[in-house]
């Protein structure tokens, strides 16, 4: 068996591309695709099929997927081994993420593992998490839409969550089942900061349909947007994890043709850092996470 032939072809499925692996395992995008084409070569099997600009796996690649998720685990498991000497644990996190529930999950998950862990935690955009780990000023971060080729960065997904509209319970649309991007434009909407998540991700999928919010008004953070909304002010956009119960307010999803406005959140490390106790951590917690079901 060739580790390396085996692991590019997980990373490949796991990155969603060739180009991806590349970037992750720090090698040419050449040097994958031969990796792969060697193991099906020696194994006499079909691994992958295109389909349009995609790579699909076969039922073989499939099969192979299985056992791999169980190797590679394992190879995770020694190299953490092998390194505990060589990083020793510091008892300390520092947190930065662009969704607050999310992150209080992952903070209690790590605690109920490391009672003793002493976690500081933020709220950052996703250009102050990646610039922070990159530089080394946080250890770990969780964003949406981070920069997918940074070969510096590790990055995981951790699960799928989607935009809704927060209306007041009074408002003429707040009784429907779902709200329209083309609907959402002709609101008076009430967002964050322009590098807010949500608004950059509403503000993209409105351009992407050709509309543009007939008014914008800026509000400092998400107590003063939920109250906005609860009086009557304007309509926001929040992730579905963030929807707080209140009675004042109607939250309805966005809907996108047949399909809700959704995105995903990873679990942003230094390659280079990810054997610390601390840090690896924080990585199978987000793995942990990432078999959960999505939200609703």
């Amino acid at each position: 068996m060739n580790f390396l032939q085996i692991r590019a072809f997980h990373m490949t499925v796991q990155e969603g591309g060739v180009g991806r692996a590349a970037a992750a395992m720090n090698v040419s995008q050449p040097t994958i695709s031969q990796h792969i084409k060697d193991l099906e070569a020696r194994s006499n099997v079909k691994l992958f099929q295109r389909v349009g600009n995609r790579l699909v796996l076969t039922d073989a690649g499939r099969e192979l997927l299985a056992v791999t998720n169980k190797l590679m685990a394992v190879s995770e498991d020694v190299d953490r081994m092998l390194d505990r000497r060589q990083f020793p644990a510091t008892g300390k996190l520092s947190l930065a993420s662009d969704s607050p529930r999310l992150a209080a999950l992952v903070t209690r998950e790590m605690l109920e593992q490391r009672p003793d862990l002493n976690i500081t935690l933020r709220l950052a955009t996703m250009v102050e998490i990646t610039s922070g780990v990159e530089n080394g000023i946080i250890d770990a971060g969780i964003s949406v839409d981070p920069p997918l080729g940074d070969a510096t960065l590790l990055i995981t997904p951790i699960r799928r969550d989607h935009l809704c509209a927060a209306l007041a319970v009074g408002h003429p649309l707040a009784d429907a089942k779902s709200i329209s991007l083309a609907q959402l434009a002709r609101e008076r909407l009430v967002f964050r900061d322009k590098s807010s998540r949500t608004r950059v991700l509403a503000e993209r999928a409105m351009a992407f349909e050709n509309l543009a919010p007939r008014r914008i008004m800026d509000f400092g953070s998400r107590e003063i947007i939920r109250e906005a909304v609860a009086h009557g002010i304007g309509v926001a956009i929040f992730s579905a994890l963030d929807c707080m119960p209140d009675p004042r307010v109607r939250y309805l999803p966005i809907d996108v043709g047949k399909m809700k406005l959704s995105f995903v959140e990873h679990a942003i490390v230094r390659r280079d850092r990810k054997q610390l106790p601390e840090v690896a951590l924080f990585l199978d917690t987000a793995k942990n996470l990432a078999q959960t079901p999505e939200v609703d």
